[in-house]
């Protein structure tokens, strides 16, 4: 089914991210209450590491374990919960962008998923000065 998939092995995935569809395509502001309630509905789905379940078998994980993010070229660390499903390919990794805000001020947000900001480090790219945040791999270790 996947033809071109990459295997890194073990438990090294490319990574991307996206919005939620309540974010998306109603508020950019993820501290809306009405918004908020309606993603807390789908909190797995929407704060949760999509990782497809030939891999999280692989690595023992199930929807709902914590698990450890870890971007391979920089180090930087992140906690997130696990959601296993396959709608993400078997050497990819997904996360909403839309979520993870610590800021206490943010009463309905602050405390909520997982920020972006925690696995993806700053680099810009020189020729056309764009961010490169994809352009590294990252573990996922239990």
């Amino acid at each position: 089914m996947f033809e071109h998939s990459l295997d890194f092995g073990g438990s090294e995935f490319n990574f991307i991210y996206g919005k939620t569809p309540t974010v998306s395509y109603a508020s950019t502001n993820s501290n809306n209450p009405i918004l908020m309630a309606l993603s807390m509905a789908k909190e797995e789905e929407y704060m949760g590491l999509w990782l497809h379940p030939q891999k999280a078998t692989l690595l023992n994980i199930k929807t709902g374990d914590d698990v450890t993010l870890e971007n391979c070229q920089s180090g930087q660390k992140a906690g997130i919960k696990a959601f296993v499903t396959e709608m993400v390919r078997p050497d990819t990794v997904f996360m909403s962008s839309s979520f993870g805000t610590e800021n206490p001020l943010l009463k309905n947000s602050a405390g909520r998923g997982t920020a972006l900001n925690k696995i993806v480090p700053y680099a810009v790219e020189p020729m056309v000065s764009g961010f490169r945040s994809q352009e590294f791999t990252v573990r996922v270790t239990k």
